[in-house]
Order: structure tokens, then sequence, then C-alpha cells
């Protein structure tokens, strides 16, 4: 069973191409099987013989998330073996001479390879909108910036959105599209401001290439390929075996390119083992080969996304013009009537919020005006000697109220009952009894820095 996710990037995400920290590593264009696999991994607390049936046997295969451009459509990693003419900028829909496919034709002078690129197929080039930024990393014995310790990031930018696919066991399925549906963080330095994603599942891509009959076979790599060769072992030239099939490998006509690099593993708090991958986008001609037409999966590393290829009996080029183009449901930008973002939301909060504390404030004012009148009338019914609660009483007042002590319990002490006038009302203590905790620690605040002045009461 197949399964289609829709991941829509709520912040910028770090998709990095090494796991290295020197310099600014370059993102990726694409979102990378393992980081849905991570995620799903870390969704749920999964038992121990479920867990290595998901996420450890390789029945459940977890796809790259490939871009999507605004109108829906899928972009693909470009075919190495396309060139195009030094100085043009035509797309493959009006190549008209400038777009060359090597894996059909010789090479010729004045052209050059189009890489690290993604085109739909409709011919026209999708680019994946990036951001780097600088920082500084922070010494943890004095919570400063560290001297001399200057990193950067290069991540992809929070609007754009990718397609992914969630290929095995029905049940398996189910369950993992279940449990990355939402929001989710994807990435490196997730506890900063990246890698806020929102998962939706949708329907599953799909490329059905038509054949021509043709017994060459044209493998264009959708993602990073694993190879395996027939001792076993990883190798960077694989043969028709590692493809398991038959037939030979034109290797003037195929193109190919490295990445090697060694994932960090935050579980293990180290690199995992180094592996050497043949790039996405890379093509392999074969020879009176076999290979049934369509998508298919080769080499190991198959549940992280590894080894998803195209295969077609036409030139990649060729074939991702003829691929009927899948369509994603992209999400609605505008919110529903009568619905209100989350940023309309806490604007109307922190509206709400200042409104509230300008009310209260005024309040404040207000009561401290009438308690330097009532200190003034306390001192007199006392023959000029000091009255009401002095500094350290609205100190304390100030403080516990800060730490969620009971304003009853800090209001125990004498001063508070001299009363400034005649009745049973006519105390300190009474006086405030009606005011909220948080309308009595601004009035706190107020008093402290009122009685501070000098000549206080008496001054105005």
């Amino acid at each position: 069973m197949r399964k289609g996710l829709r991941i829509e990037l709520l912040d910028d995400v770090i998709t990095s191409a090494s796991s290295a920290t020197a310099a600014t590593p370059r993102a990726l264009a694409y979102i990378p099987g393992a980081m849905l696999l991570g995620a799903a991994a870390a969704g749920r607390n999964w038992p121990v013989e479920q867990a290595f049936a998901l996420f450890q046997s390789g029945a459940l295969r977890f796809d790259d998330g490939l871009p999507v451009d605004q109108a829906g459509a899928l972009a693909l990693p470009v075919p190495m073996s396309l060139h195009r003419r030094k100085g043009s900028d035509a797309n493959l829909a009006d190549r008209q001479g400038d777009i060359l496919d090597c894996a059909a034709c010789d090479p010729a002078a004045g052209f050059s390879a189009l890489r690290d690129r993604s085109y739909c197929t409709n011919g026209h080039e999708h680019v994946v909108r990036s951001r780097t930024s600088l920082r500084t990393a922070i010494d943890p014995a004095t919570g400063r910036a560290a001297e001399g310790q200057l990193f950067g990031y290069e991540a992809l930018r929070a609007g754009q959105v990718f397609w992914a696919g969630l290929e095995g066991p029905k049940d398996q399925v189910d369950d993992i599209a279940q449990c990355l549906e939402g929001e989710h963080f994807l990435g490196r330095s997730r506890s900063a401001e990246f890698g806020r994603v929102r998962i939706t599942t949708v329907e599953p891509w799909q490329l059905s290439p038509d054949g021509t009959g043709e017994t060459t076979r044209y493998v264009w790599f959708l993602s990073d390929f694993w190879a395996v060769g027939s001792n076993g072992l990883p190798t960077a030239r694989p043969g028709a075996e590692a493809l398991a099939t038959t037939g030979t490998v034109l290797w003037q006509r195929s193109f190919t390119r490295m990445r090697r690099f060694a994932p960090y593993n935050a579980h293990w708090h180290k690199r995992a083992p180094e592996r050497d991958l043949i790039s996405r986008g890379s093509v392999l001609v074969l020879e009176d080969c076999p290979l049934p037409l369509g998508l298919h999966r080769f080499g190991i590393g198959q549940e992280l996304g590894y080894g998803l290829a195209l295969v077609s009996d036409r030139p990649p080029g060729e074939a991702l013009l003829a691929l009927e183009q899948p369509d994603v449901p992209m999400p609605d930008p505008r919110p529903a009537a009568g619905s209100q973002t989350r940023v309309v939301k806490w604007l109307a909060k922190m509206a709400e919020r200042d409104a509230g504390g300008k009310e209260i404030e005024r309040k404040v004012q207000r009561d401290v005006a009438d308690l330097r009148k009532y200190y003034i009338s306390a001192r007199r019914l006392k023959g000029g000697q000091e009255a009401g609660p002095g500094r350290s009483q609205w100190g304390r007042l100030e403080a516990g109220l800060r730490n969620g002590e009971k304003v009853a319990a800090l209001m125990d002490t004498k001063p508070w009952d001299d009363r400034f006038k005649a009745g049973d009302k006519a105390t300190f203590k009474a006086m405030l009894e009606d005011r909220s905790p948080e309308r009595l620690a601004h009035l706190a605040k107020a008093m402290l820095a009122a009685m501070a002045q000098e000549g206080w009461p008496d001054a105005d």
C-alpha cells in the first residue's frame, strides 16, 4: 500500500547535506526520508517488536519529500545527463537545440551539465528557496556568546510545500500516517526557531512512463542510491546485478555522482557509519535489459528513501516531458470564512491584554492618590507619628504576590490595621481587601516608587 504525505514548512527547516559544524553546510533541496522516519519513531513510545517491524525491518519505506511548485506540480531532480548550451536559459519545454540529453547522444562542445535543479513535467525549472544565517555558540559556563565560535546554517525557507510517500503493508502505513498527521519538528536545531512543519495525508504520486518497445533501459534515480555489488559490499560503480536484473551498463552514456557523509545519530550521541551514495539525478543506461518500466527501488537503505528510480526506455529528458504530471492538493493560503489564523488570535489576545493592563494602571494611579491622603489622615490621628504600612510592608507584599502567596498572610502585620478615619472599613487592610492580586502587585510597585520620593506623603 502507498500513501502520500504533504509537508508544509511552517518555519525554516535545516536539511544539511552533511553533519559538519564548520563553515555553512549546504541544504538539501528536499526533505530526506530519514527525517520522516525519525519523526515517526519519536512520535510514540512504540513497543520493541513493533518498532523493529516499522523502522528497521525494511518493510516500511519513507520516500523523500520532493518540492512542489505553487500550482501543485511535483518537481523532480534534473537528470545529470541533461546539458544546456552555455549562456542559454532555455527550459526543457522550449529546448530548440539548447538542451542536449547525453544519455542518448554524444556530448558536444559548448554545453554544460544541469545540476542541483528540479524540473516539473511541463519542462519548467522550479527553484527551491533557501536562506543562510550566521550564529554564534553559547558558552555553557557563562551563558554568553563563545569567543570565536561562529557557525552558519542554510535552511529551506518557510512557506514551501513538499510531497513525500509511505509504502509498505497496509496496517503499518495506516499506523505511521496517523502518527505523522499534524505538526512536527524536522531537521537540525529544532530547539531553536527551526523545523516546524505540518504533515497531511494525501493521495500518493505515481509516475508511469509510456513504452516504445526498445530494450535499452534508462534508470533515472529520484533519490540517492546506496548501491551494493555482487560481493555484497557498497560500490560506486554498480553493474546490472545491483539492480537485480541482467544487461550491460553503458558507462559512456551513464552519468553518476557520489555523495559521502556520516550522519549524526542524536540517540547514540555519535556519528553513524560513513555512507557512499550515488546522488539523486544520476542516470544509468543499460543495454538488453528486461527491467519493467515504472518506479522501482534498488539497493539498501530503502526504508530511508534511498534507491527510488524511474525506469524508462526513453532518454530521461524525453521521459520527463512524457510523464503525466501528478498534482498535489495544495493548502488554502486564506483562512476559512469566520475563522481566525493563529497570528490574528495572538494579536487579539495581545490587544486584550494591553487594554486590561492600561485599565489596571488607571485604577492603580487612583489608589496611589487615595492612599496619599489616607497616610496624611492616619498620621494626624496618631499625633504626627508614622502610620500605615511602610516600604518594607509594601516590598513584602510585592515579592509575596510574585511568588503566589496569599494576600491575607502578607497583610498580617500591625501597620496594615492602622486607621485613617473612624469606621470599620477605615483601615489600610480593609481598604485594599477587594483588590485583585494582579492589581495589588501593580499597586505595591507604584507605592514603593511613590514612597521613595522626598517628602512623602506630603509632597505631591
